[in-house]
């Protein structure tokens, strides 16, 4: 029961002083905050995809990053550039596991609610006897980044979440995108795991405080 009691008292002191951090310079935010979206892109188990030319166009209000690839990846070559439009294209040994393939980032308003209003995408997918296949067998999932409680928004809440996960993850699990929104400093391990820490705790505190403008 005393172990009870201060675990129950080490959340709540956590919570308090996440939404105290998070509020403490709330007055100077920057105006120029933006949101960060986090595109996935991923593949099915025996997709057997060889090689993909990807273009992903994207308003004038949305600046982004170049696609990075994960380990999937691996056994082929993979190239991506951002000239005012996202393109990526791979060429190597077929994959046939299931996971996150790549990762791509867009910087946003923070009036955008979906980024998915701001993109377009067209694609060339090519399986190991190079016959072209369904451009769909490359999904994409958005996440929010910060948004640990996936309710849209990233604040004190997200914060006392993530904290409350830290010290139990059984007691206090994250959803799945709630996972993969908590990852801000973008780390994983050789299985393609999102390693998630203090450090990630620190960076949404520094982004609701407005000393960093995204992730």
């Amino acid at each position: 029961m005393k172990k009870f009691k201060k675990i129950l008292t080490a959340i709540t002191t956590t919570a308090i002083s996440a939404a105290w951090l998070c509020s403490m310079f709330s007055a100077s935010a920057d105006t120029t905050q933006l949101k960060t979206f986090r595109i996935f892109h991923e593949v099915a188990v025996n997709s057997n995809i060889a090689y993909f030319d990807y273009t992903i166009n994207y308003s004038s209000i949305v600046t982004a990053t170049p696609s990075i690839k994960t380990n999937l990846l691996d056994n082929g070559y993979f190239t991506s550039t951002n000239n005012g439009k996202v393109q990526a294209t791979y060429l190597g040994n077929s994959i046939n596991t299931n996971g996150i393939i790549a990762t791509t980032d867009f910087y946003t308003p923070m009036s955008v609610t979906s980024i998915f209003n701001e993109i377009s995408y067209n694609a060339t997918i090519r399986n190991s006897n190079n016959n072209n296949i369904d451009p769909n067998s490359i999904t994409m999932t958005s996440v929010l980044m910060g948004d640990v409680n996936q309710d849209g928004v990233v604040n004190a809440e997200d914060i006392s979440a993530l904290n409350k996960y830290l010290l139990s993850p059984i007691s206090f699990p994250l959803s799945e995108k709630g996972l993969l929104a908590a990852n801000v400093k973008f780390d994983f391990d050789n299985d393609g795991n999102p390693i998630i820490n203090s450090i990630d705790s620190a960076l949404i505190i520094n982004y609701c405080n407005g000393i960093i403008e995204h992730f």
